[in-house]
């Protein structure tokens, strides 16, 4: 792991997380208790940007779904000799289990999680627990323009 990378987690509060480092990612596996706690320390605690939430279909693989919370941190906060580097993404993970398809909500915690939520519960199948509109998105073709609606 590298100094940058040590330096991030210890000011992150998340020292203790095994992590998987690919380029300027940094992934780590939390659990669905974890989760909620984990996120509010990053996005309002540390204030870093939300750049966005993904879902992916690996039960061959892992046994399970996950689903990545994508955050920023800006160059300025891990740069350690004042010099421009490039940006570093912090990635919490979770496994969603095949079976149940659940996962908790985090719009509760913050609106901008909630359409996110909304593309995995259509695309994915998988419910968030807590949602309080946990809908599908609908996306037909009307004329030259396309409209989403929630069903």
């Amino acid at each position: 792991m590298s100094q940058t990378t040590t330096a991030l987690l210890a000011r992150f509060g998340l020292a203790q997380y095994p992590v998987r480092e690919t380029g300027n990612t940094v992934l780590f596996a939390v659990s669905a208790e974890e989760l909620p706690t984990v996120i509010r320390n990053l996005k309002h605690e540390h204030r870093l940007p939300l750049k966005t939430v993904t879902a992916t279909e690996e039960r061959k693989e892992k046994g399970a779904f996950r689903i990545y919370y994508v955050f920023g941190v800006p160059a300025t906060l891990h740069s350690q000799r004042g010099e421009l580097e490039e940006n570093i993404f912090l990635v919490p993970f979770l496994s969603v289990d095949r079976d149940t398809k659940t996962f908790p909500s985090l719009t509760p915690l913050d609106q901008e999680f909630s359409v996110y939520e909304q593309e995995i519960k259509t695309f994915f199948g998988l419910s968030p627990v807590g949602h309080p509109q946990a809908k599908r998105i609908s996306c037909m073709k009307k004329t030259t323009k396309p409209r989403c609606t929630l069903f």
